[in-house]
């Protein structure tokens, strides 16, 4: 049983013992009955209030919510009892307790719907608001995609007192949610007047020029990012580096791409993957095998989707021997074992090479089951070959009975036209009137989903 010294004085070991078994409880549970059993002792000795409680009192709130913020599914009910209590002991206004707590409100909300209305509450009671306490709200509102009233709260927020945490999450929730028209406007009115401590920063940028390449947006408006970087000369970090590098790589600048990598001054296992698959994304498969060679020599590991991307090089090449040299070394020399997307790149690799049966192989040994990707790519590429030995009507029927999410439009055309091709007309036409009943639609290729978006020149940054 942890035991909790009596207090005498915030200097000493017994203070720092008590606020630490706090601090490192098991559990939100045993934090809170470490708290009361200090409160316990206090009334049992005849204590009255005095100025060593309050300080006690107040980190303890503060660990005990950030002990509830880690099992934030099963503790909602602590959040509404220590809140009561808060208000009982007056800790309420404590501008840092009532953060924390409004922290953990917000946090709690995806899990308990009426958690974020008792942060509104809350919220409208502090008495003093510093800017976390508005950034928490801006945080809790964007979750819930309410942009309205997060602006409504960025508002609220003094001028003076705004720093680039604030602008940070106003933005990245603007861009989160897809309204770049938006989020570029309060990035122009950010820097149009920045000083020394609120100037953007590594993470806005990037965050920026990620959003863009979702959107689709990259050519213009990446590059106004880029122009405004080195204009202010803003340091190449990691972060800031490897986003630019993918925003070129996706616009198809790969030569650009391939300057800005090589002139980063330290890169990480993120860097090089997004060089790489920049490269296999345009049929580069043998400058983005040098560009894994390189990686390895300089002491980075590849990770997971390092492999899917240097596979997905080999398959747009046709590079096999080097993809199977490749996937072989993941569980040899990496000591990782091959998810469903490695697989599946190795099926494509073969399929599109015409080496059907070593295609099927993969499939029968893999450690997994297959799933509509895999299948897709082993039976388009029978058509492609026509070749359809590999699938009987056992093998057609259990793709046909695989879960419906793991299902789509392309599957089911492939095996109706698997069974054309083998004079199976009627089940062909099954298939058909089966995709025509369900409306089932195929499946978009992410490459081809980028929207448009915002293609006007106003939208460019400028620091004028």
């Amino acid at each position: 049983m942890i035991k909790i010294p009596a207090i005498k004085n915030t200097a000493t070991p017994s203070f720092l013992r008590a606020v630490s078994a706090i601090r490192d409880a098991n559990s939100p549970q045993e934090a809170l009955f470490l708290y009361k059993l200090s409160i316990r002792r206090r009334w049992h000795q005849n204590q009255p209030p005095h100025r060593l409680s309050y300080p006690f009192d107040t980190h303890a709130a503060v660990f005990i919510f950030k002990s509830i913020s880690h099992h934030l599914s099963s503790s909602y009910h602590l959040l509404r009892h220590l809140h009561a209590h808060l208000h009982k002991t007056n800790l309420i206004s404590n501008v840092y307790v009532s953060t924390t707590l409004l922290n953990a409100y917000v946090d709690s909300s995806p899990f308990f719907s009426c958690s974020f209305i008792d942060a509104q509450n809350l919220f409208a009671e502090i008495p003093v608001k510093n800017k976390v306490t508005s950034n928490t709200m801006i945080k809790g509102f964007l979750k819930l995609g309410d942009i309205r009233n997060a602006r409504r709260v960025f508002k609220s927020i003094p001028e003076r007192d705004r720093d680039i945490a604030s602008w940070s999450v106003m933005i990245g929730g603007y861009i989160a949610k897809g309204n770049l028209d938006w989020g570029l406007e309060m990035f122009r009115e950010l820097v149009k007047d920045w000083s020394e401590t609120c100037r953007p920063d590594e993470f806005l940028l990037a965050s920026l020029l990620s959003g863009f390449s979702v959107t689709g947006s990259m050519a213009v408006l990446g590059k106004s990012i880029h122009g405004y970087c080195v204009r202010n000369g803003v340091e190449l970090t990691v972060l800031l580096g490897t986003a630019l590098v993918d925003m070129y790589a996706k616009n198809g600048q790969i030569a650009t791409a391939s300057i800005l990598f090589d002139i980063m001054p330290s890169k990480n296992v993120v860097s090089w993957t997004v060089m790489i698959s920049g490269l296999a994304m345009h049929g580069h498969g043998q400058e983005a095998m040098a560009v894994f060679e390189e990686m390895k020599k300089t002491g980075v590991t590849p990770n997971e989707i390092t492999f899917t991307s240097i596979l997905n090089a080999c398959c747009h090449s046709g590079m096999v021997v080097e993809g199977k040299k490749i996937f072989r070394s993941m569980s040899e020399e990496s000591g990782i074992e091959p998810t469903i997307h490695h697989f599946g790149c190795m099926v494509d690799l073969f399929g599109r090479a015409g080496k059907l049966k070593e295609a099927h192989d993969v499939i029968k040994n893999m450690s997994i089951e297959p799933n509509d990707v895999v299948w897709t790519s082993m039976l388009a590429a029978c058509k492609e070959h026509k070749e359809y030995s590999f699938f009987s009507d056992k093998v057609m029927e259990q793709v046909l009975e695989m879960p419906a999410g793991d299902k789509s439009g392309g599957l089911y055309s492939l095996v109706a036209d698997m069974y054309s091709m083998r004079g199976n007309w009627n089940k062909a036409q099954q298939v058909r009137d089966l995709i025509h009943r369900k409306s089932i639609k195929k499946r978009r290729g992410s490459s081809l989903f980028l929207l448009e978006h915002m293609k006007s020149q106003n939208h460019l940054v400028s620091d004028d």
